[in-house]
């Protein structure tokens, strides 16, 4: 243990007893830790109030109503305190203290891009108010905060972590529902704005993977879906799910390695899907031009096609990308020119072709 912390714990045990007993230098110094703006000894103060409510209310009342304390970064223990508290304040300080919380970051609701954090904000505050105390106006923001976020509880707001991003929830979700329940997912998650509280769980990016995954196991059904509602699924989303029938034909017929926990629950038969693949690519030829996701489309398409029509079909697609000016997709003092090339959308073109050269030709 550090010396620095060593003194800090000694600064907060010494604080809480001398709160405890109510001493002289406690009543002489109180007031200056309870509205100090050293974060450490706000803390200190906080805690002491929260152990000792009934000898400190006045204090207490005064704090719950100062607006600079309740945004400061103490939420959870200024909730505790709240908690044990608020039932020895009169009717009267009760009532502004929900309207300080209601109306301390007033300012900040022209931004509409923090309104659902502000939200977060007071209702991370107005949850310790017991239920029965809470004013109309403070019980409809935290209804209206649990109504979007799901049943809020407190804990602490702990900033540092490590880890993976990991979606929200599994490809199987996308197996398991409905084409309207797929609908709903995506349009939900496509104006999902990631709040740095969510820590691990991604957001759309992530729930793009999945979709991915689910194409890649079910692909004619998802390739039907992206064709019946293109209209409805975002942009990002159709190169989600092009992207995984494209997988499905790549692990099954190319050179994309498998792994035990990859099994499709449908297999339909590859020259069909192929030809599904070339007719969603020429339905909707703005969104596909110099498109990564069409362009490893063909690429898998390539591995199943064995007939002149559909080989002339994917060649035709194929030099749409031919005038495409790119620069190199990665970047670093140890990438080679080999590592470059494998990478670039030229390449990836003349495998695909070279492939379709190769199939036909046996």
């Amino acid at each position: 243990m550090s010396s620095e912390r060593i003194l800090m714990d000694a600064v907060e045990a010494a604080i809480l007893n001398h709160a405890q007993t109510h001493s002289e230098w406690w009543q002489s110094n109180r007031e200056r830790l309870c509205f100090n703006h050293e974060g450490a000894l706000l803390y200190f103060a906080i805690l002491a109030c929260t152990a000792s409510p009934q000898a400190n209310i006045d204090l207490i009342g005064r704090m719950l109503c100062d607006k600079n304390l309740l945004k400061f970064e103490l939420v959870h223990e200024l909730g505790a305190l709240i908690q044990t508290a608020f039932i020895y304040l009169d009717t009267s300080k009760q009532g502004d203290a929900m309207a300080c919380v209601l109306n301390a970051w007033e300012e900040d609701f022209t931004e509409e891009n923090r309104r659902a954090w502000i939200l977060k904000k007071q209702a991370e505050l107005i949850v310790t108010i017991p239920c029965y105390l809470r004013s109309p106006e403070a019980q409809a923001v935290l209804e209206a905060h649990e109504n979007r976020e799901g049943v809020l509880f407190l804990e602490p707001d702990i900033r540092a972590w490590s880890g993976t991003v990991s979606a929200p929830f599994s490809f199987e979700v996308f197996l398991d529902s409905s084409d309207g329940g797929v609908l709903c997912l995506l349009a939900h998650y496509i104006k999902y704005i990631k709040d740095f509280d969510d820590r691990l769980v991604g957001g759309k990016q992530q729930v793009g993977w999945q979709l991915r995954e689910a194409a890649s196991r079910h692909p004619l059904h998802f390739l039907q879906l992206l064709s019946a509602h293109w209209i409805e699924i975002p942009e990002e989303f159709c190169d989600d799910i092009l992207d995984g029938v494209a997988n499905y034909l790549e692990r099954r017929y190319g050179n994309l390695q498998t792994n035990d926990t990859w099994k499709p629950i449908n297999e339909p038969d590859a020259f069909i899907l192929a030809g599904h693949i070339l007719d969603e690519l020429e339905r909707h030829p703005k969104h596909w031009h110099y498109n990564r996701a069409a362009l490893k489309a063909l690429q898998a398409c390539a591995y199943v096609i064995q007939d002149t029509q559909n080989a002339g079909r994917l060649v035709f697609k194929a030099i749409g990308f031919a005038n495409l000016q790119e620069e190199n997709p990665i970047k670093g003092d140890s990438v080679d020119l080999i590592n470059q090339g494998i990478n670039m959308i030229g390449e990836c073109i003349a495998e695909a072709l070279m492939i379709v050269a190769n199939v036909s030709s046996i």
